[in-house]
């Protein structure tokens, strides 16, 4: 088994099909999105860049989609929680997927970068 097909498997209750339910939404877009490994998590790169990834917090038993680039991008259900660039949607697994939230602030992360913007790089 991947390290992807694990990573969705080990996670607790409802979050595993949440974040399997985003990935299955991101790729469906047919933006050019790859899931890869790194950083012991999801991650979605466009062009080598990195657009997002997924998290699990057990502390506070919640998923999330964290997106690169986060200054630059706007919607009312971005959250920073003291981050310094990276910006991200906490996912529900008890509600619908934000979708039209997830596409707009990968949309503009695209965008951000196509136009000459830097990526968010791990330092």
């Amino acid at each position: 088994m991947s390290p992807l097909e694990e990573f969705y498997q080990n996670l607790p209750g409802e979050h595993g099909q949440t974040l399997i339910a985003c990935r299955d939404y991101l790729l469906s877009l047919d933006l050019g999105l790859n899931p890869v490994w790194k950083w012991r998590t999801p991650v979605f790169d466009w062009k080598g860049k990195n657009i997002c990834y997924f998290h699990y917090e057990a502390k506070k038993d919640r998923c999330y989609i964290a997106f690169s680039s986060g200054l630059y991008i706007e919607n009312a259900l971005l959250r920073a929680e003291g981050r310094k660039n990276m910006r991200f949607i906490v996912l529900d697994p008890n509600a619908d997927l934000p979708v039209e939230a997830i596409q707009s602030c990968t949309e503009q992360v695209i965008a951000h970068l196509s136009s000459g913007g830097k990526a968010w790089t791990r330092t």
